[in-house]
Order: C-alpha cells, then sequence, then structure tokens
C-alpha cells in the first residue's frame, strides 16, 4: 500500500517474451508489487516471462515465494519463466534455496531469449 504509489516495475515486450525488471530489493515491500505485474505480464496464456535480476541487490524468503509464484503461474498458463542476470547475494539466496532445479536462471538476456526461442524446456546453464 504505502510502496505501491512509489513503486513500478519496468517492463518490455520482446515478441512473446515479456521482460519485468526486478527492484532493488525484492522483500516484503515490493513483493506485492512484482505479483501484481506478473499477473499482469501472464494474463494472456502462452506467454515466456523474463525477470531481469540485475539491479536486485537484495532478495528476502518474501521475495524467493513470489518467484516461485511467478514460475508456477507461467507453467499453469502454458508459458514459461527465467531469471536474468543474478548476481551478488540474490545469487547466493537461489542458490542456497535450491531453486535452479525449479526456475532457469541465464547470465544475460541474449542468453535467455536464444533458450526460449529453441522451445526446448528451459535449462538453467548457471
Amino acid at each position: 500500500p504505502m510502496y505501491r504509489a512509489a513503486m513500478q516495475i519496468a517492463r518490455r515486450q520482446l515478441g512473446t517474451t515479456t521482460v519485468l525488471e526486478s527492484p532493488e530489493r525484492l522483500d516484503l515491500g515490493t513483493a506485492t508489487v512484482l505479483n501484481e505485474a506478473v499477473d499482469q505480464a501472464l494474463a494472456h496464456a502462452g506467454t515466456d516471462l523474463l525477470i531481469d535480476m540485475e539491479h536486485a541487490a537484495y532478495v528476502s524468503s518474501i521475495g524467493l515465494s513470489s518467484l516461485l509464484r511467478a514460475a508456477k503461474l507461467a507453467q499453469a498458463r502454458g508459458g514459461r519463466l527465467a531469471l536474468v542476470g543474478l548476481r551478488g547475494h540474490a545469487r547466493e539466496v537461489f542458490e542456497m534455496a535450491a531453486l535452479e532445479s525449479v526456475i532457469a536462471a541465464y547470465p544475460s538476456l541474449e542468453e535467455a531469449l536464444t533458450m526460449l526461442a529453441s522451445e526446448l524446456p528451459p535449462r538453467a546453464t548457471g
């Protein structure tokens, strides 16, 4: 509520793939805003969703839950979800939670798009 006015999730459309930019802190204050952006992005069935984590300096357990929720929703709607540019603390948290088996993560947007374009199930490349 008090964050909503200040927080906007940047969104880009690349063909059938939607790219959402993660906030710098993905936690209790911003997870709801990301959830809303994910819901809007996945309103059309078969949409692939990339969440750009490049600027995410901090991810809490609530932030991780939000990413898992997005992955399940994408799958339920016939799309795919991948994370891009995980680094530092956010990457450590992602790996500690053993989410690589659930959510594909790619070093760059280009690699993620190439993978999605090949129409194979997404595979994490590190």
